[in-house]
């Protein structure tokens, strides 16, 4: 039987869940319901995560997997990227099974500080489930609407792909797929290499792809699957980034590859309820 666990820890002044199954683990924020680390049974870790993170309880996590929600970015009047990585949630429930160990964490409004409310109409709520098995990570973000009004929203999950050097890794899984280029006015380009590399900022949203992707960084290969949302993001600052929480040379550590729901907001009739996930698995070293 395949030894797991569920501990409690301290990272940057939050507190924190890990969870372990024979020798993978996956570390937890209550703030943001925000995934900090997954180490596979390989022992390689898979996500970067900014060594500038104030952990102040007021600053989103730079790196992981930030918890997007009820807006994408700026496209449209509520705060950048959604209050949902911002606030506190609670670890409504989890397990521990042979084959697999997971948690809950569930936000209501009634979490919310009084300036976040007014941002989306009552009788919400999400849920993040973070399941860990020891070669993959299935993350989900769902949704419900137990109000008397139709809810919208858009979101997903920012993940940081991690990589000793961003200019060495591939991408691979886009070819054929027309996607928005957000750094060109959104200007619809069709993807004609078979191996993405980015060498330079980029900001695409893709259609959903209808196949697993392949991330090689090096000798380590991860796979990558979602379902649920309708759009995948591809984004890297580049070099000229001035963000404050990012090294100068961070950039260079990551690739984030995003199961996004962007294009096409998410509307839930009363008593309604969606869900997306994001899969990654640790596949054999090339």
């Amino acid at each position: 039987m395949t030894p797991t666990a569920i501990t409690t820890d301290r990272w940057c002044g939050l507190d924190v869940v890990r969870l372990q199954i024979g020798g993978a683990q996956v570390t937890v924020s209550h703030w943001g319901a925000h995934v900090l680390s997954w180490i596979p049974t390989d022992g390689i870790e898979r996500l970067y995560l900014s060594p500038k993170n104030p952990g102040d309880g007021v600053t989103p996590i730079r790196g992981g997997i930030p918890v997007i929600f009820p807006q994408w970015a700026d496209q449209g009047p509520r705060t950048r990227h959604g209050f949902a990585r911002r606030v506190l949630w609670q670890m409504t429930e989890q397990k521990q099974d042979p084959a697999f160990v997971f948690a809950t964490w569930r936000l209501t409004p009634d979490a919310l500080p009084a300036s976040y409310r007014d941002e989306i109409p009552s009788g919400w709520w999400a849920e993040v489930t973070v399941m860990l098995s020891p070669d993959r990570l299935d993350v989900e973000l769902a949704v419900g609407n137990d109000g008397s009004t139709p809810l919208s929203f858009t979101g997903g999950l920012h993940t940081y792909l991690a990589t000793p050097e961003l200019e060495l890794s591939q991408l691979s899984g886009l070819y054929g797929l027309t996607y928005q280029d957000a750094n060109a006015q959104w200007q619809a380009v069709k993807e004609t290499a078979p191996e993405l590399v980015v060498d330079r900022a980029v900001n695409r949203v893709y259609p959903a792809p209808t196949r697993a992707l392949l991330w090689k960084s090096g000798k380590v290969a991860t796979g990558i699957d979602q379902a649920g949302f309708a759009n995948l993001v591809v984004w890297n600052p580049g070099e000229h980034h001035n963000l404050a929480d990012l090294p100068a040379d961070g950039f260079r550590r990551f690739l984030c590859v995003e199961a996004a729901q962007l294009t096409a907001p998410i509307t839930l009739d009363p008593r309604a309820e969606w869900a997306g996930r994001q899969s990654l698995v640790a596949l054999p070293s090339l």
